[in-house]
């Protein structure tokens, strides 16, 4: 048995010869026929050929492009290698690493590519069908593989650009005019838009309730790294992503982890593919008790019903992993602001073992009145002076 999934969905991305492609690359795929554009959801698929039988369940179509705008699942990695030889990378995955083979396609007039699987003389050529066709719904279809061709087996490659094919970003959450989201790629990609900033976190504290973020720059915002997005609208066109390759900003200590599917279909699907939320061990982003930026509890409303048993995660983004006695929820807090806490804390703790009536500036030292303008410990407590 071999690993037949990204076979077919290389042969896609090896659109190659068209006249939008100018080598190696970022494209979607789109279906000539149905309009519908290819999603990678699993990275698991299967090839009996002897049995005919070839499992194309990891990967589904769906329109228009507005709703695949932000979806980083539909985002492919063509790598030409000559002769119409190409590998495919996406979702953490690659058609090379599957399957140990590259694969080809034939070009046909008018940027139109048929993308088939041969072997033993048994030819078969990628085809997208409506799930339910009973249902009327042209929006979401799936993926078969046919012997006979037709319109629907005709695909395009539709190269990413920064106006009528981009990839957008859309956060949900807002905290003090800005706008937040966790996200996690395999793409790496540079902001288009003024003010947006990525961030990772390297320290948690548990006993002051704090996870510490340091901002990703330097370069190329890295791909397959859980990060955290802050950007200064949330509206998908204003946060347009230069998706290209390059040399990638460093990352080291990042403590969020990534999480590329969603994928539950069934009790018994083998294409299931999803991390189960814990929230004994995970946080995710959000907003906390206090309104501010922080790491709660999940909301099994964002979530989605796992038919195993609890619920998974959101495919392409981040999490980030506490201790069983970590607190409900972490403030995010940059390093300067975490280490003003900490000595207050230390501060506090030195103070409350000295007389009642102590008072001390923030490095600790004793002073004989806070009559200056500052912040000071006062009989163990924080108390600032204007």
């Amino acid at each position: 048995m071999k690993k037949f999934l990204f076979v077919i969905m290389a042969s896609v991305a090896t659109l190659a010869a068209s006249a939008q492609f100018v080598g190696n690359g970022f494209y979607r795929v789109q279906n000539a026929a149905t309009k519908r554009y290819i999603q990678v959801l699993d990275n698991r698929g299967n090839i009996e050929w002897q049995a005919n039988e070839i499992d194309l369940g990891a990967m589904r179509t769906k329109a228009p492009l507005a709703e695949v705008i932000s979806d980083p699942s539909t985002i492919i990695y063509a790598i030409d290698y000559g002769d119409e030889n190409f590998d495919l990378q996406a979702q953490g995955t690659g058609v090379y690493i599957i399957i140990g083979q590259l694969v080809k396609v034939k070009s046909r007039p008018n940027d139109i590519y048929w993308c088939y699987g041969t072997k033993a003389g048994i030819t078969k050529y990628l085809k997208d069908v409506d799930i339910d066709p009973d249902a009327g719904d042209i929006y979401n279809g799936q993926l078969i593989s046919v012997t006979d061709r037709d319109a629907n087996c005709n695909w395009q490659v539709k190269g990413l650009n920064l106006t009528d094919n981009y990839f957008g970003l859309q956060p949900k959450i807002e905290v003090g005019g800005k706008h937040y989201m966790s996200f996690y790629a395999s793409f790496p990609f540079a902001f288009t838009a003024e003010g947006s900033k990525a961030y990772y976190i390297n320290k948690v504290d548990n006993e002051l309730k704090v996870a510490v973020v340091a901002e990703i720059s330097g370069g190329l915002m890295p791909s397959a790294t859980p990060m955290i997005i802050e950007t200064a609208s949330d509206n998908v066109a204003d946060n347009k992503l230069d998706i290209k390759s390059g040399e990638e900003a460093a990352v080291s200590g990042n403590l969020l982890t990534g999480v590329y599917f969603q994928s539950v279909w069934s009790a018994v699907n083998a294409h299931n593919n999803y991390v189960t939320y814990d929230e004994s061990t995970m946080r995710v982003l959000g907003k906390t008790s206090a309104g501010k930026l922080g790491f709660i509890k999940a909301n099994n409303a964002d979530l989605k019903y796992n038919k195993n048993g609890g619920y998974a995660l959101p495919a392409n983004r981040a999490y980030l992993t506490v201790t069983t006695d970590a607190p409900d929820e972490l403030t995010i807090m940059t390093e300067d602001e975490y280490k003003i806490l900490a000595g207050i804390r230390t501060v506090t703790t030195s103070a409350r073992v000295s007389a009642d009536d102590a008072i001390y500036d923030l490095q600790g030292r004793r002073v004989s009145n806070a009559a200056a303008n500052g912040i000071y410990i006062i009989n163990g407590k924080k108390v600032v002076i204007k």
